[in-house]
């Protein structure tokens, strides 16, 4: 995976530029199809094997659910962002009106997460950039546990072999505290921009 990714301030600063809809619907999809090569690759062991490329943007979305990564009641929100990307793709002149705000508001209305944000929205501008926010933050959401996921395996890999040199390994809250502290510390400094060092 080459392609670097937009931290979530940098992702709210793209929503924030004065833009017309168009640049802010293709800047935004495309932001988040490069946090779903990112989630891909830290979740398959044979990345290599998978022409990313080749992967559509439903598909990604439709691996990590299967792979239990992202959780299912998300693919209505990851369709509409793809449906809402294709619009403009075939007419870079369409406007995302209060038709669109209201089907995406539907959307984002079955989701615990964003229920309470989004239910007094009705400016379809506001609207579309909560719609690509809201996905962004779920996928790096996913993307920092996944980290955690692997640099715990890496840790705990560590402390097994120091155990094996001891009597009697003990898990107190301590060692359980200072376990999370210690892939929190490696993960800062292996991601520092996604995990914020």
């Amino acid at each position: 995976m080459d392609k670097d990714f937009v931290t979530l301030d940098e992702f709210v600063k793209l929503l924030e530029e004065p833009q017309e809809q168009l640049s802010l619907v293709i800047k935004s999809h495309y932001e988040i199809d490069i946090l779903l090569d990112r989630l891909l690759t830290a979740c398959i062991d044979d990345v290599d094997s998978l022409e990313m490329r080749r992967i559509s943007f439903i598909l990604k979305v439709d691996i990590l659910i299967s792979l239990g990564v992202v959780r299912s009641d998300f693919k209505k929100l990851f369709n509409n962002i793809n449906s809402i990307r294709n619009i403009y793709a075939h007419n870079p002149y369409s406007i995302f009106d209060a038709k669109l705000a209201e089907k995406s508001k539907t959307i984002l209305m079955q989701i615990d997460e964003s229920r309470e944000m989004i239910k007094d929205m009705t400016e379809p501008t506001d609207i579309l950039m909560f719609v690509f926010l809201s996905g962004y933050i779920y996928l790096e959401v996913a993307l920092k546990n996944q980290f955690r996921k692997i640099q715990g395996r890496v840790v705990l890999n560590k402390r097994i072999h120091k155990a094996l040199g001891t009597q009697a390994p003990r898990a107190s809250d301590e060692s359980l505290k200072s376990y999370y502290a210690e892939i929190e510390s490696d993960l800062q400094n292996i991601y520092p921009k996604l995990f914020g060092k």
